[in-house]
């Protein structure tokens, strides 16, 4: 919670038991903190993530992601833009992991945003991601992009590639699972 909620949670809490406000209003108050900061969020988004910046070749990116599946599926979707700056690690703190990459072509910090948010539940992904020199690891709960909203979309050419990409991880994916299928069958054979 930011400064600013938790200020509003304390005012409501405090007026509600001196009697000076009731249940209804409190809830009221609450809402209102909640949806400002919701609001605040997605500016923030915005405003770090510009779609006007062209993404510098050599900047360095750093995220944290839930799992090592959903930091897997955005450097694989963004692969052709980036080159990984080691594995995905184990965070030391938070129990998900940590990935480094740097930027090798352009690409706006709007349209990274924008394909992270497509990540079915990415979401620690897109909370966290920053450009190293202000990366702390810590989550901005309210950062959303709303990937419905055209003037969002990243250029016909970005998602072209991107496509290519995420095609390119699934067939490598079936090729790994017709060798898994083969491997199991011939281990079955062999200990039988």
């Amino acid at each position: 919670m930011q400064d600013a909620e938790l200020n509003a949670v304390e005012v409501a809490i405090e007026k509600y038991h001196s009697g000076e406000m009731s249940v209804a209003d409190a809830q009221c108050l609450l809402r209102d903190a909640w949806e400002l900061e919701e609001v605040n969020g997605r500016k923030r988004a915005l405003e770090v993530f510009s779609s006007s910046a062209e993404g510098t070749i050599g900047d360095r990116y750093r995220f944290r992601a839930e799992c090592s599946r959903d930091a897997e599926l955005f450097i694989q979707a963004i692969q052709c833009f980036i080159e990984p700056a080691g594995s995905i690690s184990p965070h030391s703190y938070y129990a998900d992991v940590g990935v480094k990459f740097s930027i090798v072509k352009k690409i706006s910090p709007r349209d990274l945003l924008w394909i992270a948010s497509f990540i079915v539940d990415g979401h620690v992904l897109v909370q966290t991601l920053e450009k190293e020199d202000r990366y702390t690891g810590k989550r901005d709960y309210y950062r959303r992009l709303d990937v419905h909203e055209p003037r969002y979309k990243p250029s016909r050419d970005v998602l072209k590639e991107v496509r290519k990409n995420v095609a390119h991880r699934i067939q490598n994916l079936k090729h790994l699972l017709a060798d898994s299928r083969q491997f199991a069958q011939d281990l079955k054979v062999l200990t039988a």
